[in-house]
Protein backbone atom coordinates (compact mmCIF):
# COMPACT_ATOMS: atom_id res chain seq x y z
CA UNK A 1 0.00 0.00 0.00
CA UNK A 2 0.84 3.66 -0.24
CA UNK A 3 2.51 5.08 2.35
CA UNK A 4 -0.93 6.47 4.52
CA UNK A 5 -3.62 4.58 4.32
CA UNK A 6 -5.75 7.75 5.04
CA UNK A 7 -6.08 8.91 1.47
CA UNK A 8 -7.43 5.63 0.25
CA UNK A 9 -11.36 6.16 -0.86
CA UNK A 10 -13.89 3.44 -1.89
CA UNK A 11 -16.15 4.18 -4.75
CA UNK A 12 -18.25 2.63 -7.50
CA UNK A 13 -15.89 1.21 -10.72
CA UNK A 14 -16.09 2.98 -13.99
CA UNK A 15 -15.12 2.09 -17.56
CA UNK A 16 -12.21 3.94 -16.99
CA UNK A 17 -11.00 1.65 -14.37
CA UNK A 18 -11.02 -1.72 -16.68
CA UNK A 19 -7.02 -1.78 -17.35
CA UNK A 20 -6.13 -0.95 -13.98
CA UNK A 21 -8.99 -3.54 -12.64
CA UNK A 22 -7.56 -6.22 -15.05
CA UNK A 23 -3.95 -5.68 -14.20
CA UNK A 24 -4.85 -5.71 -10.24
CA UNK A 25 -7.08 -9.19 -11.04
CA UNK A 26 -3.35 -10.91 -12.90
CA UNK A 27 -1.42 -9.28 -9.48
CA UNK A 28 -4.02 -10.55 -6.68
CA UNK A 29 -4.62 -14.32 -8.61
CA UNK A 30 -2.28 -15.14 -11.75
CA UNK A 31 -3.66 -16.87 -13.91
CA UNK A 32 -6.11 -17.87 -15.14
CA UNK A 33 -7.51 -14.40 -14.16
CA UNK A 34 -10.58 -12.84 -15.26
CA UNK A 35 -10.57 -11.39 -18.62
CA UNK A 36 -11.16 -7.68 -19.12
CA UNK A 37 -14.39 -8.15 -21.02
CA UNK A 38 -15.77 -9.74 -17.84
CA UNK A 39 -15.14 -6.46 -16.05
CA UNK A 40 -16.52 -4.53 -18.73
CA UNK A 41 -19.77 -6.62 -18.90
CA UNK A 42 -19.71 -5.99 -14.55
CA UNK A 43 -20.32 -1.95 -15.36
CA UNK A 44 -22.92 -2.77 -17.57
CA UNK A 45 -24.90 -5.45 -16.42
CA UNK A 46 -24.40 -4.31 -12.37
CA UNK A 47 -22.94 -1.31 -11.79
CA UNK A 48 -23.83 -0.98 -8.71
CA UNK A 49 -21.86 -4.47 -7.62
CA UNK A 50 -18.30 -3.34 -8.94
CA UNK A 51 -16.44 -1.51 -6.20
CA UNK A 52 -12.64 -0.53 -6.31
CA UNK A 53 -10.25 0.99 -2.99
CA UNK A 54 -8.48 3.67 -4.33
CA UNK A 55 -5.26 5.94 -3.44
CA UNK A 56 -5.48 8.13 -6.04
CA UNK A 57 -5.12 6.83 -8.96
CA UNK A 58 -4.03 3.60 -7.84
CA UNK A 59 -6.42 1.05 -7.10
CA UNK A 60 -5.76 -1.28 -4.51
CA UNK A 61 -8.56 -3.30 -3.94
CA UNK A 62 -11.83 -4.89 -5.77
CA UNK A 63 -14.34 -6.49 -5.15
CA UNK A 64 -17.74 -7.57 -7.64
CA UNK A 65 -20.68 -8.88 -6.88
CA UNK A 66 -23.13 -10.53 -9.17
CA UNK A 67 -27.24 -11.20 -8.68
CA UNK A 68 -27.87 -14.76 -7.86
CA UNK A 69 -30.40 -15.70 -11.05
CA UNK A 70 -33.09 -17.83 -8.50
CA UNK A 71 -33.61 -14.91 -5.69
CA UNK A 72 -32.93 -11.41 -6.88
CA UNK A 73 -32.10 -10.47 -3.46
CA UNK A 74 -29.18 -12.78 -3.06
CA UNK A 75 -25.93 -11.99 -4.53
CA UNK A 76 -22.99 -13.81 -4.80
CA UNK A 77 -18.96 -12.24 -4.38
CA UNK A 78 -17.90 -13.61 -7.20
CA UNK A 79 -14.64 -11.96 -6.74
CA UNK A 80 -11.91 -9.92 -3.96
CA UNK A 81 -9.00 -9.13 -5.22
CA UNK A 82 -6.24 -6.94 -3.42
CA UNK A 83 -3.27 -5.94 -4.74
CA UNK A 84 -0.21 -7.93 -3.78
CA UNK A 85 1.19 -4.74 -1.90
CA UNK A 86 -1.61 -3.90 0.01
CA UNK A 87 -2.23 -7.25 0.91
CA UNK A 88 -1.84 -8.19 5.64
CA UNK A 89 -2.78 -4.10 6.16
CA UNK A 90 -6.40 -4.35 7.14
CA UNK A 91 -7.91 -2.79 3.53
CA UNK A 92 -9.84 -6.27 2.55
CA UNK A 93 -11.68 -5.69 6.24
CA UNK A 94 -11.91 -2.23 5.27
CA UNK A 95 -13.32 -2.20 2.00
CA UNK A 96 -15.85 -5.36 2.74
CA UNK A 97 -17.08 -3.35 5.84
CA UNK A 98 -17.79 -0.84 3.11
CA UNK A 99 -19.20 -3.02 0.90
CA UNK A 100 -21.18 -4.85 3.46
CA UNK A 101 -23.31 -1.41 4.37
CA UNK A 102 -23.47 -0.11 0.88
CA UNK A 103 -25.36 -3.31 -0.15
CA UNK A 104 -27.47 -2.99 2.47
CA UNK A 105 -28.21 0.64 0.95
CA UNK A 106 -28.41 -0.72 -2.27
CA UNK A 107 -31.57 -3.86 -1.55
CA UNK A 108 -33.24 -2.94 2.08
CA UNK A 109 -34.14 -6.57 1.22
CA UNK A 110 -31.44 -8.17 1.28
CA UNK A 111 -31.64 -11.44 2.45
CA UNK A 112 -27.64 -13.01 2.00
CA UNK A 113 -24.65 -12.98 0.02
CA UNK A 114 -22.20 -16.36 -0.64
CA UNK A 115 -19.22 -16.49 -2.06
CA UNK A 116 -16.27 -19.48 -2.50
CA UNK A 117 -13.08 -19.68 -1.44
CA UNK A 118 -10.17 -22.07 -1.38
CA UNK A 119 -10.08 -23.85 2.12
CA UNK A 120 -6.45 -23.34 2.19
CA UNK A 121 -6.73 -19.68 1.99
CA UNK A 122 -6.58 -19.64 5.97
CA UNK A 123 -6.13 -15.47 5.70
CA UNK A 124 -9.36 -14.49 3.20
CA UNK A 125 -11.75 -17.34 5.23
CA UNK A 126 -10.56 -15.58 8.54
CA UNK A 127 -11.25 -12.33 6.66
CA UNK A 128 -14.67 -13.16 6.41
CA UNK A 129 -15.74 -15.08 8.93
CA UNK A 130 -14.97 -11.88 10.69
CA UNK A 131 -16.93 -10.13 8.84
CA UNK A 132 -19.78 -12.19 9.93
CA UNK A 133 -19.63 -14.95 6.82
CA UNK A 134 -20.03 -18.90 7.71
CA UNK A 135 -19.32 -21.69 5.97
CA UNK A 136 -22.91 -23.51 4.43
CA UNK A 137 -20.89 -26.07 2.95
CA UNK A 138 -17.60 -27.72 1.09
CA UNK A 139 -17.87 -28.38 -2.58
CA UNK A 140 -15.26 -30.86 -3.93
CA UNK A 141 -14.04 -30.35 -7.56
CA UNK A 142 -15.47 -26.83 -7.78
CA UNK A 143 -14.10 -25.97 -10.85
CA UNK A 144 -12.53 -29.41 -11.71
CA UNK A 145 -10.63 -31.51 -10.05
CA UNK A 146 -8.42 -30.96 -7.59
CA UNK A 147 -10.45 -26.99 -6.88
CA UNK A 148 -11.85 -27.89 -3.65
CA UNK A 149 -13.98 -24.97 -2.33
CA UNK A 150 -15.55 -23.45 0.95
CA UNK A 151 -18.95 -21.80 0.38
CA UNK A 152 -19.56 -19.43 2.71
CA UNK A 153 -22.73 -17.51 3.43
CA UNK A 154 -23.15 -13.84 5.20
CA UNK A 155 -27.56 -13.45 6.11
CA UNK A 156 -28.07 -9.96 5.66
CA UNK A 157 -31.35 -10.62 7.32
CA UNK A 158 -29.44 -11.21 10.66
CA UNK A 159 -27.49 -8.21 11.02
CA UNK A 160 -30.96 -6.04 10.20
CA UNK A 161 -32.33 -7.36 13.38
CA UNK A 162 -30.06 -6.55 15.40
Amino acid sequence: MTSSSVNISFRLAEKSDLVKLHALELDAFGEPAYPIFLFRQAIDLWPQLLWVASDGAELLAYVLLAPAAANPHELSLMSFGIASQAQGQGLGKRLLAHIQTELLRYDPQLQQVWLTVKPSHTAAVRLYQNAGFVETARESDYYGPDTDRLVLTWHCQQVKKS
